[in-house]
């Protein structure tokens, strides 16, 4: 993985100035300078799970890529928040995952939550990264036990201070609810998912619109994003499952 970290383009880079920086504005105009990333969004464009390697480094090597995942986010989200572009938008909420833990600290807004969606405005090459966790895991999801399977979605939302990941972990639940009953409870702890997860599916409503839009003369990224699209959990809601829970149906 040391191999691929340099060639994702952060900053700096030429004629790069940060955002946080009065002189930076006047050089970009781009959402990647907000999250200390070289503005090549059209490298990346549209997002998808097979927009970048990662999906194949997850199959061959998936500790090693999951750790560069959450390193790429982390690095890339505590950027963003100290910018005066997040601060009208992010907070700091804490995540208690076990009552016998220190709760954990993530940034969150519906910006951050929808990245692995792409249904709000992010760099897609973060978008990308995130759509090939959901992606690998969902399918990792169908073949391992519940107690490896649990074990993976802990490890990523303990290691992570951006909600984006903690997102992706919903999403699975919401896809194996049976073999994640452990893992949802503990999501049901922290109150901001229930509403930021009802925002995802509100957006997932008109996604497919969305995504019919890319041009993308292969065809190769913007089918697989419609496809997420009919992944039946998609209407579920995080509430929705907790109330399932709490009545035992």
């Amino acid at each position: 993985m040391a191999l691929v970290k340099p060639g994702y383009h952060l900053s700096p880079c030429p004629n790069f100035r940060s955002p946080l920086s009065p002189w930076g504005l006047d050089y970009r105009n781009d959402i990647e300078q907000y999250f200390d990333l070289a503005p090549d969004h059209h490298d990346y464009y549209p997002a998808s799970a097979f927009q970048t390697p990662t999906l194949s480094l997850l199959q061959v090597a998936p500790l090693e890529a999951v750790n560069f995942i959450l390193w790429f986010t982390n690095r890339s989200i505590e950027y963003f928040v100290k910018t005066d572009f997040a601060k009208h938008e992010v907070e700091e909420i804490e995540v208690v995952l076990n009552a016998s833990e220190p709760p954990l600290k993530q940034y969150i807004c519906n910006r951050i939550w929808n990245v692995y969606r792409g249904t709000q405005t992010a760099p897609m090459l973060l978008e990308s990264l995130h759509m090939a966790l959901e992606h690998w895991l969902l399918g990792v999801a169908k073949n391992v036990s519940p107690d490896v399977l649990a074990k993976w979605c802990l490890y990523i939302t303990r290691n992570s201070c951006s909600a984006s990941i903690t997102a992706v972990v919903v999403s699975v639940v919401l896809a194996q609810p049976s073999k994640l009953f452990d893992v949802a409870k503990a999501l049901f702890c922290t109150k901001e998912f229930f509403f930021f997860d009802l925002v995802r599916m509100q957006l997932d409503m008109s996604a497919k619109s969305l995504y019919a839009i890319s041009h993308d003369p292969m065809g190769l990224f913007t089918k697989e994003q419609l496809s997420t699209c009919d992944d039946k959990h998609r209407q579920g809601l995080l509430e929705h499952l907790a109330l399932t829970h709490q009545s035992g149906i």
